[in-house]
């Protein structure tokens, strides 16, 4: 039997501007994921974004409200922000647009356990990557590539409900940390062969270099206030819990002491 995500993490970190998605395959990173139709994660302001429905995308809170017009150019259509709704408290907003976008995806609400792969796409930096750390260049930003990795726990980081992923080079294939301009970005977990959301990319630790852990803002804790939020509800939303049992797994603590 596996583990749940049990974890309460209590560190308060503070979010970049973005993130990216940082490997030691570049080349890689460039190429559409095995399975996974990347086309639905957008840049949006410099940074990162998920379709989550024909009319909304999901970023990250300290994404939405920096400068810019928050337009799209999708092929040699202009999208056009309407509005933005933030959460009351997480680090996560939807921002609405004039005219449908070309596809979405659904988001993941069931169950998660220690040890469940995701896929991680955003339009950060490179960098460089050793056996259990990472950094970023400062380059490279605003073309996407995407990692992957592994849930580790899941826990409080400030008033966002996370996610949290080690970075340990090799332990899965091309695997990924986020770094500057990625904030915004998807992770995707496959639910019985579809990709779906479970998080939104918002934070890594410690606060400077060599970074070890990336956060997303959970979809399992917050998949009930974007169907709430959204007029109609985006299909494919899977509603069975949140799945997440708060408690602490002894193991990881060291992680954010």
């Amino acid at each position: 039997m596996r583990a749940k995500i049990v974890f309460v993490l209590t560190c308060i970190l503070l979010p970049l501007t973005g993130f990216p998605i940082v490997t030691a395959n570049n080349g890689m990173a460039e190429q559409a994921p095995p399975g996974l139709n990347w086309d639905y994660v957008y840049n949006y302001k410099s940074c990162s974004s998920v379709a989550v429905n024909p009319y909304w995308i999901l970023t990250a809170a300290h994404v939405a409200d920096d400068a810019g017009d928050g337009s799209l150019t999708i092929g040699s259509t202009k999208y056009y922000q309407q509005e933005i709704v933030y959460h009351a408290s997480a680090d996560l907003a939807l921002v609405r647009y004039d005219k449908a976008l070309p596809g979405y995806y659904g988001l993941y609400a069931g169950a998660l356990y220690v040890g469940d792969g995701i896929l991680m796409v955003g339009y950060g930096d490179t960098g460089t990557v050793s056996s259990a750390s990472y950094t970023d260049s400062g380059q490279g930003s605003g073309t996407k590539r995407w990692g992957s990795n592994k849930i580790d726990a899941g826990g409080w980081l400030g008033s966002t409900y996370v996610l949290a992923a080690n970075f340990n080079n090799g332990a899965t294939t091309n695997e990924a940390g986020v770094g500057v301009f990625d904030s915004g970005g998807g992770s995707f977990f496959n639910d019985a062969g579809t990709w779906k959301v479970v998080g939104i990319n918002i934070a890594r630790n410690p606060s400077t270099p060599p970074y070890t852990v990336s956060y997303m803002a959970s979809m399992p804790a917050y998949a009930s206030w974007v169907t709430q939020t959204i007029p109609e509800p985006a299909t494919g939303i899977l509603l069975v819990g949140v799945g997440i049992v708060f408690g602490a797994i002894k193991r990881l603590r060291y992680m954010y002491q």
